[in-house]
């Protein structure tokens, strides 16, 4: 198991507690840990937010001392093209426009540009721009996020 996803499953509990979920958890650069949250409530994120999650995280990584380097603990709002992670993201945002970056082309497309449709089983799925919807396997994602305007 990756140390990020180590590093997740001891945080959330605690995390979730509190009102908060986790986006994503990643180390940025060697020594810089960024931790992406957002409310259970969907409401905006602030700096109060991010200071209580961050004090949270650092108690919880402080007493299981698994990151053996020093690092600087960066918590943050996902923004507004924010990345989608988890299956479950995919049907909480459809409806949104989408970004997504595949490992393995589709239909000749190593990138997917639409409007997000929902997920449905290991699958999601994406009208492009010109109607055409087209079914993604979640474990051809390289990368996603939601788009900021139009597509």
């Amino acid at each position: 198991m990756m140390l990020e996803q180590k590093i997740e499953d001891l945080v959330t509990p605690g995390v979730n507690l509190s009102g908060y979920s986790i986006v994503r958890v990643k180390f940025t650069t060697p020594s810089t840990l960024q931790v992406m949250i957002e409310r259970n409530d969907l409401a905006p994120i602030t700096v109060g937010d991010c200071v209580t999650v961050n004090n949270i995280i650092s108690t919880v990584l402080d007493v299981e001392d698994i990151i053996k380097t020093r690092y600087n603990l960066e918590v943050s709002s996902p923004g507004l093209e924010r990345p989608l992670v988890k299956l479950k993201d995919f049907d909480t945002y459809k409806g949104r426009n989408v970004l997504v970056n595949l490992k393995m082309p589709l239909q000749g497309l190593f990138k997917i540009k639409g409007t997000l449709l929902g997920a449905e089983s290991e699958n999601i799925e994406v009208e492009l721009e010109n109607q055409d919807k087209v079914k993604v396997e979640f474990c051809n994602i390289k990368s996603s996020k939601l788009l900021f305007g139009d597509v």
